[in-house]
């Protein structure tokens, strides 16, 4: 058996018998491709440590946008109130906050007769105003399709229509019969009490529209343009801590939507005005935060015929999403995003998403 003997292991034969006197045969090239080895293993590394390196660059966000990035990677989505067809839209958002042109998910109110209010706390929940049917109606997180709701407020002696959510998830409940604001705990259901109720400061005030930060301030404007601020709201009684008065250096204006820039503290306020031409809508950031003096306005932006013409029912609301102030333009069926560092008449509007009925707009997850 030549084979087996020149190579006793390569075979194992159990009637062969082990040799271990077999001289050791080692390979004279095991030397040099210990060598090669050592050498490819290292370019791999280095290669990997290269491509990581690319990868991480190309993938890392603009300094100028970590901000909004990581911002709207915890709120994916546009919520677009039809009220029309009675559902509530909803439309990812990409990394720079500009919303996608199709939704991903589409809630239809059951049992909804007139939804004005739209307000999604941080888990998911959607709240639609509508005082009609339910008074203020919760939705399930992601829910789709033909849904009813999973718990109703009704709140006694109001016409709910405005809706907001704070960060500890309190429900900011307007009631368009006394114009007052009212805080509901997180939770509230049927008739439960409100935690407090922001009357209204000025006689003959009417609310327009209202926004609350992150920190809790609540911003009321009112309908000839003051906007009262408002730093602890569940303070009793109610106090105003300082005004915002817009100096836009135009005569004839009504203030109708309100929001805030929650990473700049900038206040986005929408108005009408009949100083250049009839009913232009005239949109403009001023500082919101800091000391309580009249804010001057930046560059304006001019919607002109971007939202339709209809007098009274040209913005159904606005919101910011990254570097973009989203518009809902009720009279024009379509939802506008403007480049907040692109004001002025030269503007840059984008029109995301049309053909439907917007109302009350939203941003959540």
């Amino acid at each position: 058996m030549p084979w087996i003997e020149a190579y006793p292991n390569a075979y194992p034969d159990p009637n062969f018998p082990s040799q271990p006197n077999q001289p050791n045969m080692k390979d004279p090239n095991e030397g040099f491709r210990v060598f090669m080895l050592a050498i490819a293993a290292s370019m791999g590394y280095a290669l990997w440590v290269s491509l990581a390196g690319a990868e991480a660059a190309v993938n890392a966000p603009d300094r100028q946008l970590d901000a909004t990035y990581e911002r709207t990677k915890s709120f994916g989505h546009l919520y677009v109130l039809d009220v029309y067809y009675l559902a509530v839209y909803r439309f990812p958002i990409r990394f720079d906050g500009l919303p996608a042109s199709r939704p991903d998910g589409t809630l239809y109110l059951e049992g909804a007769q007139q939804p004005t209010g739209l307000a999604v706390d941080r888990t998911g929940h959607v709240f639609v105003a509508d005082w009609k049917a339910w008074g203020v109606a919760k939705f399930a997180v992601g829910a789709t399709g033909h849904r009813s709701p999973i718990s109703t407020l009704a709140p006694k002696l109001c016409v709910p229509d405005y809706l907001k959510v704070d960060d500890p998830g309190r429900l900011y409940v307007h009631c368009n019969g006394d114009q007052t604001v009212r805080i509901f705990a997180k939770g509230a259901r049927g008739n439960d009490p409100p935690l407090n109720v922001i009357p209204p400061y000025f006689q003959n005030e009417f609310v327009s529209d209202y926004t609350v930060s992150d920190a809790g301030t609540l911003y009321k404007l009112d309908y000839a343009g003051p906007v009262e601020v408002y730093k602890h709201p569940l303070r009793h009684p109610p106090q105003v801590d300082f005004f915002l008065k817009p100096q836009d250096g135009y005569e004839f204006n009504f203030y109708q939507v309100l929001a805030l820039d929650q990473l700049t503290d900038h206040l986005y306020i929408e108005f009408y005005t009949r100083a250049e031409s009839p009913w232009n809508k005239v949109n403009y950031a001023a500082r919101a935060l800091g000391e309580p003096r009249d804010p001057t306005p930046l560059d304006p932006l001019i919607f002109t015929g971007d939202c339709g013409s209809m007098q009274w029912n040209g913005v159904g609301g606005i919101v910011v999403s990254g570097q973009y102030l989203i518009v809902s333009c009720s009279s024009s069926g379509d939802v506008l995003a403007y480049r907040k560092d692109r004001f002025g008449r030269q503007h840059a509007v984008e029109k995301v998403i049309s053909n439907i009925y917007p109302g009350e707009i939203a941003i959540g997850p």
